[in-house]
C-alpha cells in the first residue's frame, strides 16, 4: 500500500499548505498494474503521480461514456464538490458524461478501421 498526496499551489506555505492540499491518501498500484501510479524507487510508499482521470469512451453511443476525476469539479477549500469523486477514482468506478455526442446528421465523416 502506498499513499498519495495531490498538493495544492500552496502545499510550501507553511500553514496554509495543510489546509489545502489533499492526502495522503491510501491507494495501491504502481507502474505495471492497471491501477496506475508512479513511485520513486527511494521512497516505495510514496506515489508521484496517478492519472488524473478516469473515462472509457462508447463512439457507437456517446451517452454511454463514462468519466471520473480524481478529486471533484471543484478546487475551491470549502466547496462540496472539491473531491466528492475521489471515493469512486480510487474504486475504479465512473460516472455518466451528460454529453450525447454530435447531433445526428452533423458528422463530417467516418472512419473505417480493418484489421
Amino acid at each position: 500500500m502506498r499513499h498519495l498526496t495531490f498538493p495544492h499551489a500552496f502545499a510550501k506555505v507553511p500553514v496554509l499548505g495543510s489546509l489545502f492540499s489533499i492526502g495522503p491518501i491510501p491507494m495501491a498500484g504502481d507502474g505495471t498494474t492497471i491501477n496506475v501510479a508512479k513511485v520513486d524507487p527511494g521512497r516505495p510508499g510514496e506515489v508521484l503521480f496517478a492519472p488524473s482521470c478516469r473515462v472509457v469512451f462508447t463512439p457507437g453511443d456517446w451517452s454511454g461514456s463514462r468519466l471520473t476525476l480524481p478529486l471533484g469539479q471543484s478546487g475551491h477549500r470549502l466547496s462540496p464538490y472539491r473531491d466528492d469523486q475521489l471515493a469512486d477514482w480510487l474504486s475504479g468506478d465512473t460516472h455518466p458524461m451528460p454529453w450525447g455526442g454530435p447531433a445526428a446528421g452533423t458528422e463530417i465523416g467516418v472512419l473505417t478501421l480493418t484489421p
